[in-house]
């Protein structure tokens, strides 16, 4: 009985990880098809192939290979790091946006008000001069209550 149990257990976090790889690349490949500005370089060739290949590879061995759920976690943690490669191919017009975004996430997360508004200084001067800022949006970055 313990033997289908740990089974079971297996099954399910091999397909929660594979559903986190996918959410990942389809993260990534989301972002790199964002539009740019005309004269705005397209996403480094290499790097595109570069994670999609990681991700092939965390996915096929998160399928044939693991039999261990510790090694699906790590799966799960290196797709992580790998989605997180999206940075290098956002468009610069939607940098400050995203930066907001995350903000606003870690705000959600409850992290400490001190830290936010620390991180919402951080972002806004640098931002608020760029040319990269999007046209039309505040100067600050939006707060939720």
């Amino acid at each position: 009985m313990s033997g289908r149990w740990k089974r079971r257990k297996l099954d399910k976090r091999r397909k929660e990880t594979l559903s986190a790889i996918r959410g990942e690349l389809l993260a990534f490949e989301e972002m790199a098809q964002r539009p740019r500005k005309a004269g705005e370089a397209a996403p480094d060739g290499a790097l595109l192939i570069s994670v999609r290949d990681s991700l092939a590879d965390i996915q096929k061995r998160a399928i044939e290979e693991t039999d261990n759920i510790d090694e699906l976690d790590d799966l799960s943690d290196d797709a992580e790091q790998q989605g997180q490669r999206r940075a290098y191919v956002c468009p610069l017009a939607e940098i400050w946006t995203e930066g907001c975004l995350a903000i606003d996430l870690m705000e959600e997360w409850n992290v400490p008000k001190a830290i936010i508004d620390k991180l919402r200084q951080l972002l806004v001067p640098p931002v608020a001069e760029s040319r990269y800022r999007p046209r039309g949006s505040p100067q600050r970055p939006p707060r939720h209550l």
